[in-house]
């Protein structure tokens, strides 16, 4: 059960239909400004995952890092993140998170306007955000961390693939 994270661009969801592919059942969490409840939202995938192989195509790790950079505050808090971690580390999940350089990232999001703008204008508040939000993460659940700059996809799902099983 994986939890993949980074910027747009980085391979999330190539990576995420790679797995839906080879038994995954996919989940895709997209910002939502009415849901005011994050905790039982991200909680409620856990209820569902019995005995499932379960990958997250973005999470509430993407509301820690995006909604300080981009809103000026988070809906969630060090100590949810943290409870959070530590109840999907207890269902089996791993974190898989990618990055890549900001042209890499400008190259593979040139036909997405907003995604563009989005990385021109806060690629480096994104980028520290996401490390230190994955520095926490690490210290409560199995993270793996690629570049897909100086990794393509076929070898980051192959790694990934042999520290899943």
């Amino acid at each position: 059960m994986l939890i993949v994270e980074g910027m747009d661009g980085t391979g999330k969801s190539t990576i995420v239909d790679s797995l839906s592919k080879n038994g995954f059942e996919r989940y895709h969490f997209e910002y939502d400004v009415r849901n005011q409840d994050l905790m039982t939202k991200y909680l409620s995938v856990l209820s569902r995952t019995e005995g499932q192989k379960i990958a997250l195509d973005r999470s509430f790790i993407s509301e820690l890092v995006y909604g300080p950079v981009l809103r000026g505050t988070s809906r969630l808090n060090t100590e949810q993140l943290k409870y959070l971690l530590q109840a999907y580390n207890v269902r089996g999940f791993q974190l898989v998170y990618l990055n890549a350089s900001k042209e890499t990232l400008l190259e593979r999001r040139k036909h997405d306007q907003q995604d563009y703008a989005v990385i021109t204008s806060h690629y480096d508040q994104l980028y520290e955000q996401y490390n230190s939000i994955i520095g926490v993460c690490s210290e409560h659940i199995p993270t793996h961390r690629y570049d897909t700059d100086q990794q393509d996809v076929f070898e980051v799902q192959d790694s990934i693939g042999k520290k899943i099983r």
